[in-house]
């Protein structure tokens, strides 16, 4: 009998606190929303600087022993079942500074026109790449070069290395013939 008596009842502090509560997660929202917007113009406004920290890491991957160490003694450069798992370093050693020559010659093989695309994202790179590893009668060239494809925007990035003892530079391009993406 006493169910029966009970109805519905609106007090205006329930409004109140509905609307605030609604009010704080809609300004969450907004404030959260402005933040990913600015992060995204940040990143994709300028994307010359997209390609310029591309190829930054690329050559900090490079200069380290890749993962594991000795992967070019355990990947088949023609099977490319046996790349899984592989991080391409040229390093003889984590100081980076001495390079593999079979770790080179592993990895250009791996860069032919047949297996080009799996190995950029064996080295995590979105775009194209070319390597040349330069210096005392080295001239070494990986991946695709940019003057043949009509290159609209390049990331370049040079470390010092040796190979045998002798000094080298390497230089890292990370570029595209598409336009990019500006926000």
């Amino acid at each position: 009998m006493l169910a029966k008596n009970l109805r519905a009842q609106f007090w205006s502090f329930d409004a109140i606190f509905a609307v605030v509560i609604f009010g704080i997660a809609l300004a969450l929202l907004a404030y959260t929303w402005f933040g990913v917007n600015t992060q995204l113009s940040i990143v994709y406004g300028n994307g010359a600087t997209l390609l310029q920290m591309q190829a930054q890491t690329v050559a900090k991957q490079l200069l380290t022993t890749g993962a594991p160490p000795n992967w070019q003694g355990i990947i088949n450069v023609s099977n490319t079942v046996t790349w899984t798992g592989v991080g391409a370093g040229l390093a003889l050693s984590n100081s980076g500074v001495a390079l593999s020559t079979s770790k080179i010659y592993a990895l250009m093989a791996m860069s032919n026109p047949s297996t080009y695309q799996l190995s950029k994202q064996m080295l995590g790179v979105g775009y194209d790449y070319y390597i040349e590893i330069i210096g005392n009668n080295y001239n070494i060239t990986i991946g695709e070069n940019p003057s043949t494809y009509n290159t609209l925007t390049t990331g370049v990035y040079q470390e010092s290395a040796t190979i045998n003892g002798a000094p080298v530079t390497v230089m890292i391009m990370i570029w595209t013939n598409q336009p990019l993406a500006v926000s």
